[in-house]
């Protein structure tokens, strides 16, 4: 390779390109520890405030089971004193149902788990037997209920909450129930719906079968979800937050709490790439608001370059031309404004005045007789 054939770069241009790169990649790396930074941060807010949700929101729901067994509790006290009073029954089940928006229906069984009044009158379930889980688990238990979700005679996904009727003596009568059904309107759905949140965030709830009980997509109420470590940490009794990758392989951040009554999981969810959505607009704006800066701290930097690479330059173009009489007193008019620059100008001057010696020097000799000290021939010839 020819080195003489590469074009080399001047000073000035060496101090602007290094400076530059500095501040190129100093600017880079602020832009991503802040992003980094920024990242966790709304990562860590995320995860807090979804748990803080879900934690609220599980204590709602426990709430609400209390305050419907307290109702239920109540009724089954007064339906034992006038149990094989028909009338009396129905009118007791219909107080209830009208009472509050807790319950979708609401039925009597004696202990049998035959209906013997309920509420709508619609369902016409008086004089059947109900064998699904719910009533079947209240007759053989016989303490308060709250059934895991099943389907229920006319088809509806529901949960059975029961209070058992004794009479004076203490013998099982049979139980007041009311049914919450899962895909319908009722208080517990417009609980769980609450969602004020605008920002991507959602809720599900799941039973110890990880069955969902409540989800914003009522086609999926039912089914059953696996491959979500959030729910298998809530089911087991846990609470926290953490970030996980869901069921349809979709990373996100969740918030989880418990229901005590039921055992029921309460998880508040929002995707990843949603929450850091906003980053990017963040981002783009912090640069944006930085370019002004940037570009006033470049002319500067190119202002200061041209002043230190000036002397220089000009100390070069004398260098190229030391032969020349004149360049004595170009050199002498350089403004060499720092102490690099003046110990090389002072150099230089030095080096001038000796070459120029040396060259009249060696030109007397050339042209005189080294014997005689007159003019030899070269001198007559110049004369001529």
């Amino acid at each position: 390779m020819n080195f003489k054939s590469v074009a080399k770069m001047d000073l000035g241009r060496l101090i602007l390109a290094l400076t530059i790169a500095s501040v190129l990649v100093s600017l880079a790396n602020a832009l991503h520890a802040s992003y980094q930074v920024q990242r966790q941060q709304l990562i860590d807010a995320a995860l807090e405030s979804n748990h803080a949700y879900a934690t609220k929101l599980a204590a709602s729901t426990e709430d609400f089971f209390d305050e419907v067994m307290q109702q239920l509790e109540y009724a089954a006290g007064v339906i034992a004193s006038d149990f094989n009073n028909p009338a009396f029954l129905a009118a007791e089940t219909e107080r209830l149902f009208l009472q509050t928006d807790s319950f979708n229906s609401i039925a009597i069984i004696d202990a049998q788990a035959q209906v013997v009044a309920n509420s709508p009158q619609t369902l016409k379930l008086v004089g059947r037997q109900l064998n699904t889980p719910g009533p079947a688990q209240a007759t053989a238990e016989r303490v308060p209920l709250i059934s895991q979700p099943f389907l229920s005679a006319t088809g509806n996904l529901l949960i059975f909450i029961s209070q058992p009727v004794f009479d004076k003596s203490g013998s099982y009568l049979g139980a007041v129930a009311g049914t919450i059904y899962l895909k319908h309107e009722n208080f517990l759905n417009r609980l769980l719906a609450s969602h004020y949140y605008q920002d991507g965030s959602y809720l599900y709830v799941v039973d110890q079968q990880r069955r969902l009980i409540y989800h914003p997509d009522t086609e999926r109420v039912g089914t059953a979800v696996d491959g979500n470590a959030a729910i298998e940490e809530v089911i087991a009794g846990g609470s926290g937050r953490k970030q996980i990758v869901n069921s349809r392989n979709i990373h996100m951040l969740a918030g989880y709490a418990i229901v005590p009554a039921t055992g029921w999981g309460i998880v508040a969810e929002r995707p990843l790439q949603l929450t850091l959505a906003a980053m990017d607009a963040l981002m783009l704006q912090v640069l944006l608001n930085s370019l002004p800066l940037a570009a006033v701290s470049l002319l500067f930097i190119w202002w200061c370059a041209r002043k230190i690479a000036r002397p220089l330059k000009l100390l070069a173009s004398g260098a190229r031309a030391m032969d020349n009489p004149a360049t004595a007193d170009e050199i002498q008019r350089v403004t060499s404004w720092y102490y690099e620059a003046a110990e090389l100008k002072k150099a230089m001057l030095l080096g001038i005045g000796l070459l120029q010696k040396n060259i009249t020097r060696l030109r007397q000799d050339a042209q005189t007789d080294p014997l005689t000290g007159l003019g030899n021939r070269r001198t007559l010839e110049q004369a001529l």
